[in-house]
């Protein structure tokens, strides 16, 4: 039927326009305006016109219609009608986008009924041009969203857009039916959804004309719904501006499936073109439902494959136990879907359930908290002590688990529960584990195998999380009474050799006296007894000295510096000469050093006590050998490994660990030194984040082994041999 509004028309045109109104076509209707103001009220009260017709009169300044008409329905066409003495004014109008004019003249009634309903046909068949390329556009969006996209939401959204843009009803929606036969509401356009109260995201099976029109598989309308207190079908959205409605079924094969549903804030709006428009636009939806679905599982399956993944890789690459329950929290709520998502801690010996964590959908309109401290009252007593036992538990509004009726009944006045799930999550602790809890507050839900599959896999990644940190806290808490204990030894050691270097100066200095001046005085024995002390008070002198060193090394030190290990390994050569000479030792070093970022101090120190150890172990050697060397080490960051290679009594596999150790000395051979030095060279190494180790058999000499960071600048600079083998070196007699 179509629906004319006519403007400032005479007495003679509205009489003819009337008795042409009945003749139409399809029929038609007309109201009444009598200029521009009145106009202006009649389209925005929201009444759905198929055409205007005005006088010439009314287009004129000053009572310009066509400009309001341009301005605020460019699609509605617009005839002008005019005496034929007026006849450049009317095709004026239509020079400035008037769809026509029809000229009339001072004639018999029935000629003039004639020339009306003439004007209506014409306006009747522009109409059907205008809304049939208008609905072709709309298919085409449509099938273009569809194309670029294997995602049900946003075609639902594009459809009931365009279907909005389309017929021009205040309201639009699109449901679509659940496993349990509700219909749940998808998309919606000509409202903002969060106005909507939870009952129209999921209406029963019958309910408005969606249900309807589910159910008995056709269009169903309602011309104008009952008045409040009467019975009969409601509005499918709930909205009480609602006072007519059509939907038609979405179909997959020939069962529906779903409802596209328009509706208008007057009542008797729809037409059978209205209904064959809103099929048309449900068709596409048919053809695509199908593959849309079995994508989206797959793609489900895949997003919840991924969550799991992310969730175990953040619980194995990070010690912020935190963040990484609530990211899960956050990403377990978006990829599921739910409406509601926490964490909480069950503490049965306190006897609260505190949530620490929680996920509310941005969608909700209304956004209640689930982190006040909930006590475990009677209802959630039972639950706590059944989730303990490992077990999950999911319900729905029709099907509550007995363990959860007392705390539904609590939960469901304030959240306007439909849907839930916990899943436990054990500690290592009796009294005390955690919740994973889902909720739905917009339609009920049945959680499938495969999703509590899932759930129980985020559980167990999450257990372990809170086991890390438990593990880790520990950790920290041991290894800070280590540092603690270590640093008092440390103090203790330092004090101790500090105040102990006095007596044992005077001990020297007394016994020095004694073999100097008084030595004559003792006999044969005494003078041995005096050697003797003067010996070991000598021997406890260097003890201490060393007891100190080590007792600052980490403790006291200057700052590293890129050092020429060239000139450092030279400065310790030349301190040694005296040894070399004594023991006729051959020493090789390579032709080329690196750079090298270390304290020179402590650099030398290190060389210093290796080339010094080695010249002790060499043994009755005939021909004495000591070698220097060093090569870069392959990987980041850049590190160049020197050694210390005697040919000397080696040692014993079973000592390779023991004689880093303070006062562990080989017993094979008697050597001067404190059994201190290499404890000295692995704390300074090893302190910087490098490696000492030892390669060595009896008989078969000892090699030593420490890192040291390269500068990066000089690694192309370095000529060391390949990676496994020594350098190319000098012999030099020292």
């Amino acid at each position: 039927m179509m629906h004319v509004l006519a403007i400032g028309l005479g007495q003679d045109l509205v009489l003819g326009l009337e008795s042409a109104l009945p003749n139409h076509r399809g029929g038609a209707t007309a109201d009444w305006a009598e200029g521009p103001g009145d106009c202006r009220r009649r389209l925005d009260d929201g009444t759905h016109y198929d055409v205007a017709v005005v006088d010439v009169s009314a287009t004129l300044p000053g009572q310009d219609v066509l400009d309001l008409f341009l301005q605020e329905r460019p699609d509605l066409p617009l005839f002008v009608v005019a005496d034929v003495e007026r006849e450049a004014e009317a095709r004026t109008a239509v020079e400035r986008g008037a769809a026509d004019y029809l000229l009339v003249r001072q004639e018999s009634p029935d000629r003039l009924t004639r020339a009306m309903g003439r004007m209506l046909e014409q306006a009747r068949n522009r109409r059907m041009v205008i809304r049939q390329t208008s609905l072709l556009k709309a298919l085409l969006n449509v099938t273009q969203q569809i194309a670029a996209t294997p995602e049900l939401a946003p075609i639902l959204a594009a459809v009931v857009r365009e279907a909005h843009l389309h017929l021009r009803y205040e309201f639009v929606a699109a449901y679509l039916k659940e496993d349990d036969g509700k219909l749940a509401l998808c998309a919606v356009a000509g409202l903002d959804g969060r106005v909507l109260g939870p009952a129209a995201y999921r209406i029963p099976p019958g309910y408005g004309t969606a249900g309807r029109a589910v159910l008995t598989n056709r269009a169903a309308v309602v011309e104008q719904f009952a008045g409040r207190g009467q019975t009969g079908l409601r509005p499918s959205l709930g909205l009480g501006v609602v006072m007519s409605e059509l939907s038609v079924p979405i179909r997959d094969g020939n069962h529906a499936i779903g409802a596209l549903t328009i509706a208008a804030q007057r009542p008797g709006q729809f037409g059978l073109e209205d209904e064959r428009t809103l099929a048309l636009l449900a068709e596409p939806l048919t053809a695509s439902l199908r593959g849309i679905h079995a994508f989206q599982r797959e793609a489900e399956r895949a997003k919840r494959e991924a969550l799991l993944s992310r969730v175990a890789s953040a619980v194995n690459s990070s010690l912020d136990v935190q963040q990484v329950l609530g990211q899960a929290v956050a990403e377990v709520g978006e990829v599921l879907k739910a409406d509601l998502c926490a964490l909480s801690q069950v503490d049965l010996g306190a006897g609260l359930l505190l949530t620490e964590h929680e996920y509310v959908n941005a969608s909700l309109g209304e956004r209640r908290s689930l982190k006040k401290p909930q006590p475990l009252g009677h209802s959630l007593k039972p639950l706590a002590h059944w989730l303990q036992t490992g077990s999950v538990i999911t319900s729905i509004e029709d099907d509550v688990d007995p363990v959860l009726q007392e705390w539904w009944q609590d939960t469901s006045g304030r959240f306007g529960l439909r849907s839930v799930a916990w899943v436990p999550i054990r500690t290592q602790l009796d009294d005390r584990y955690y919740v994973l809890m889902l909720m739905q507050v917009t339609h009920g839900r049945r959680w499938t195998e495969d999703e509590q599959t899932l759930l129980r896999g985020i559980a167990g990644q999450l257990a372990l999380a809170l086991r890390n940190a438990q593990l880790f806290e520990t950790t920290q808490h041991a290894a800070a009474q280590l540092r603690a204990k270590n640093a008092e030894l440390e103090a203790f050691v330092y004090t101790v050799s500090h105040d102990l270097q006095a007596p044992v100066v005077s001990m020297r200095g007394f016994a020095s006296l004694l073999q100097t001046r008084h030595r004559e005085q003792f006999d044969e024995r005494g003078a041995l007894y005096i050697d003797r002390i003067a010996a070991n008070a000598e021997f406890l002198s260097r003890l201490l000295n060393d007891l100190l060193e080590l007792s600052r090394v980490g403790r006291l030190e200057e700052p590293d510096e890129v050092l020429a290990v060239g000139d450092v390994v030279k400065a310790v050569l030349e301190d040694l000469s005296s040894g070399f000479r004594e023991r006729n030792v051959t020493v090789a070093t390579p032709t080329g050093w690196p750079q090298v970022r270390f304290s020179r101090v402590r650099l030398r120190q290190v060389f210093s006590n290796l080339v010094s150890n080695a010249i002790k172990f060499l043994g009755t050697q005939a021909e004495p050998r000591i070698e220097i060397g060093w090569r870069v080490l392959a990987g980041e960051p850049a590190l160049a490994e020197f050694w210390v290679r005697d040919n000397g009594i080696g040692i014993h596999a079973d000592y390779h660990q023991r004689v880093f150790r303070p006062f562990q000395r080989l017993k094979v051979i008697e050597v001067d030194g404190t059994g201190v030095g290499l404890s000295i060279v692995r704390r300074i190494v090893e302190g910087r984040g490098g490696v000492v180790r030892l390669e060595s058999a009896p008989g078969q000499g000892a090699t030593f082994y420490f890192t040291a960071p390269l500068v990066a600048a000089e690694v192309s600079n370095a000529r060391p041999a390949a990676d496994a083998e020594p350098l190319e070196i000098d012999h030099v007699a020292a």
